[in-house]
């Protein structure tokens, strides 16, 4: 859940849209110098801006200042090969010559345009040899990747450096630069929070960790997983003060402590499902699915007429579905994680709890179609390619949530054989056009249930056909309906001829006895 974004995160996209004009002075202007840069005019866009900008400047007002040179920035990716080269030098001046709390805003912007632009130029980057820290190149194109990792650090860190002063920032002020997402105010309630999640998106990732000492900090601690009160107060030991896991551990804390003091519950609440999804997923403890779970259920327990509470529970049913698994899990030795059978049942248990407490909640509506996923009817059927005529054949029927199916025969002649095998890759058509033959056969079957929402698989038996080339149609519903409806056919040929192909000849034997068959 990302509920701000500063405009800037779009400045590399073709065209930009800006989620709200301003509500002060000039609307008017804003709202042309918008269309123009939709319409392809960033020059005529920009000039617009630059006049917005020497007016804010000339009333004071720092935040309008900023969203006229964000907004030239943007402007300038539609008219300049060097717009991204000439973002970084702008945000590094403004971060080094604006006051507080405008600085810190432009040192998170410059910290981000750092990393973008490192991965943008990834490949040519990594062919460039690492050169010492003490050896100054001004030119940051021609850094390695230790340096752009290095700075985009810095300039993070120097963005949360007054935060006792950013805390008391309301986020309302910096309305005119945000995103905003919907309903999502309340979780990110000051200027610190907004900076502090920009940063974690950077401190989460693992690439920046690449090089690292011998003594580099590991996330094996239970403790990571500990309930709010207890993990703020945790102290996580480690020689590797650099490393980013343990920079995000420590500003999770500080993002904690603060709403825990201040009674914002709701902003505490997704931080903390932020910090246990990140211990989750970084963690390299061996009991950590459990751990996870654990935490989730006493915050859901904790919160539990809060709406975010169905989050924390939805999380649970998703680890117990497997379907949340860290990069950890996938290099776990062979054996080491075998998949146990998913209890189903629970899990629907659990998703039908949700909904009925939260049901108009992110949570409640997440739980809604993973319960959709759990009860979804599924139903495919594999044949033989060639059966013998006169004689009994089977067809192996997987499927899930199907008490019986219906099965239907139809016969084809040659062209419409042919049609079918001109025809690849359009199911949907094809089985329309075979719906409309008559059926040579049709039956029903039941097919065996264990209650458990699992696949399971069955053979059932095809009475003796004569020869020819026939489909075979299985459907959950007895009208054989495409819509709302677990319906799948496949192709099949009756025939007693057999052939075997080099690449000089053909050899057509009888397919029963395996006896050449003359004459054909």
């Amino acid at each position: 859940m990302k509920p701000f974004t500063l405009i800037l995160l779009f400045i590399l996209l073709p065209v930009v849209l800006f989620a709200q004009v301003s509500s002060g002075s000039d609307e008017k202007e804003w709202g042309k110098a918008d269309s123009l840069l939709q319409q392809g005019f960033p020059e005529s866009a920009g000039k617009i801006a630059q006049n917005l900008y020497d007016k804010a400047r000339q009333r004071g007002d720092q935040v309008y200042m900023m969203k006229a040179q964000l907004f030239m920035m943007t402007a300038s990716f539609q008219r300049s090969e060097r717009a991204f080269e000439d973002a970084i030098v702008t945000a590094e001046q403004q971060s080094q010559t604006t006051s507080f709390p405008a600085n810190a805003i432009w040192q998170s912007i410059a910290a981000q345009l750092y990393w973008n632009y490192y991965q943008q130029h990834r490949y040519n980057i990594h062919q460039r040899t690492r050169v010492e820290a003490a050896q100054e190149i001004a030119d940051f194109a021609q850094w390695d990747a230790s340096r752009f990792f290095a700075r985009a650090s810095a300039l993070y860190k120097a963005s949360l450096q007054q935060s006792a002063e950013l805390e008391k920032i309301p986020i309302a002020k910096y309305d005119p630069l945000l995103i905003k997402g919907k309903n999502t105010r309340h979780l990110r309630p000051t200027l610190f929070d907004l900076l502090a999640f920009r940063a974690m998106d950077y401190l989460e990732n693992d690439e920046k960790d690449i090089t690292q000492p011998a003594f580099a900090f590991v996330m094996n601690d239970a403790r990571a997983f500990s309930p709010a009160s207890e993990f703020i107060n945790t102290d996580f030991k480690t020689g590797d003060t650099t490393s980013l896991q343990y920079q995000a551990l420590r500003l999770y804390q500080r993002i904690l402590s603060l709403h825990i003091d201040d009674g914002s519950k709701d902003a505490m609440i997704d931080a903390d499902l932020h910090r246990l999804q990140f211990a989750y997923n970084k963690s390299v403890h061996p009991d950590k699915s459990n751990l996870y779970k654990a935490a989730l259920q006493k915050l859901a327990d904790a919160n539990a007429s809060n709406p975010l509470s169905a989050l924390a529970s939805l999380r649970i049913a998703q680890i117990m579905m497997g379907t949340e698994r860290t990069r950890a899990d996938y290099d776990a030795p062979l054996g080491e994680n075998e998949k146990k059978p998913t209890d189903f049942a629970l899990i629907r248990k659990r998703l039908e709890s949700i909904i009925a407490a939260h049901p108009k909640s992110e949570g409640g509506m997440m739980a809604r179609q993973l319960l959709q996923q759990i009860l979804a009817k599924d139903l495919n059927l594999v044949v033989e390619g060639v059966v013998l005529p006169g004689e009994p054949s089977r067809m192996l029927i997987s499927y899930r949530n199907v008490p019986s199916a219906s099965i239907r025969l139809v016969k084809l002649n040659s062209r419409e054989h042919k049609w079918i095998g001109t025809s690849y890759g359009n199911t949907e058509k094809m089985l329309s056009e075979l719906l409309k033959r008559s059926a040579y056969k049709q039956w029903e079957t039941m097919l065996p249930s264990s209650g458990d929402y699992e696949r399971h698989s069955t053979e059932v038996k095809i009475e003796a056909l004569e020869k020819g080339v026939y489909a075979v149609i299985i459907s959950a519903n007895n009208d054989f309906s495409q819509q709302e409806n677990a319906i799948s056919y496949t192709v099949f040929q009756v025939s007693s001829l057999s052939i075997i192909r080099n690449e000089t000849e053909n050899f057509v034997l009888n397919r029963k006895t395996g006896v050449p068959v003359p004459d054909v």
